[in-house]
């Protein structure tokens, strides 16, 4: 039998070790050292929650719950691109169906209305399972949204790179190599310089501050890396990775300044990071999503990613209403 109680967070360390050590598709969005650059602004709102077979941990998830208009709304993930529950690698179907039920059964309790839950990305998983998504289903949760994410299977020789690109992608990308200088493990200072007007020309914002950067830097200097091309005039592009678990690494932000546009300088950062993930042992690397809310916003977007080799997957986001 399946129970549900809520997280002591004085254990954080037991928490990140089951992420890493026991789960089947626990990432760097799941670890409490991530969510804490929020610092205090959900502190109000957090309600983690751990599962226990009996006396052994089989499953933790990330939890916020909010008063919104008069209801109280849970959420996994908050202030991350993902969440959901985190369990043990061969934990059998019915137990994923208990899983879903003890949740469902301990919000009831707590007078919660609805549910929103993001689950980690299939090929995050270290071996591809969907009980889960099916437990989910047979309790009454409904699809709510999807989103599309390029995802690239890495070869694995990163001397076969070049050869998972398309002809003009590989052209652009032998020029690109031969006009920037690729700086690895760079500052942030350096690398939000490119953020910073490339959102501007977007007319948007970056999601994060440099400051809020820095610190998810400080608590995560395992899980993330920034790159900077530069060309002979300084003119800087840039990638800010995180390491999503060992399945896969993620461009969490990619930018350039305007008078670097020309010179192709994100290909030149995404192959050479290609390269660098195939020889760390990655499988995957994740482009992020490229819709909003379930629609397209840029076409070429998608096209740029596909042109290095990326192909489509899925990020689900399924609702229960159940109060």
């Amino acid at each position: 039998m399946i129970t549900t109680k809520l997280f002591d967070l004085a254990k954080k360390d037991a928490w990140n070790n089951f992420i890493t050590q026991k789960s089947l598709n626990g990432t760097i969005f799941h670890h409490l050292d991530f969510l804490a650059y929020h610092q205090n602004r959900f502190a109000d709102n957090i309600h983690h929650l751990v599962f226990y077979k009996g006396e052994e941990l089989v499953a933790l998830m990330p939890l916020a719950i909010f008063e919104q208009e008069g209801k109280k709304i849970a959420k996994s993930p908050f202030g991350a691109s993902w969440g959901g529950l985190v369990f043990t690698e061969n934990l059998k179907l019915k137990y994923h169906i208990e899983l879903v039920e003890s949740l469902v059964s301990y919000l009831k309790d707590l007078q919660i209305n609805e549910i929103f839950i993001t689950p980690t990305p299939t090929f995050y998983y270290k071996n591809y399972s969907s009980f889960f998504e099916f437990a989910l289903f047979q309790s009454g949760f409904e699809l709510k949204n999807r989103d599309v994410m390029h995802m690239i299977s890495l070869p694995k020789n990163a001397e076969e790179t070049m050869q998972v690109l398309d002809s003009k992608c590989r052209n652009q990308t032998r020029r690109a190599l031969e006009q920037v200088e690729i700086i690895e493990n760079a500052t942030i200072e350096d690398f939000y310089i490119a953020l910073r007007e490339d959102k501007i020309r977007h007319n948007s914002t970056p999601t994060h501050t440099l400051e809020e950067i820095k610190r998810i830097q400080a608590l995560n200097a395992d899980f993330m890396q920034v790159d900077v091309a530069k060309d002979k005039d300084g003119n800087k592009a840039g990638i800010c990775y995180f390491k999503g678990n060992s399945q896969g690494i993620m461009t969490f932000y990619m930018a350039q300044q305007n008078a670097i546009l020309g010179k192709n300088a994100l290909n030149a950062l995404v192959f050479k990071g290609m390269e660098r993930a195939i020889n760390q042992g990655f499988k995957y690397f994740d482009f992020g999503c490229s819709s909003v809310g379930g629609k397209i916003q840029n076409i070429g977007v998608s096209e740029f990613k596909e042109s290095f080799g990326a192909k489509g997957m899925l990020r689900e986001t399924y609702s229960l209403k159940i109060l």
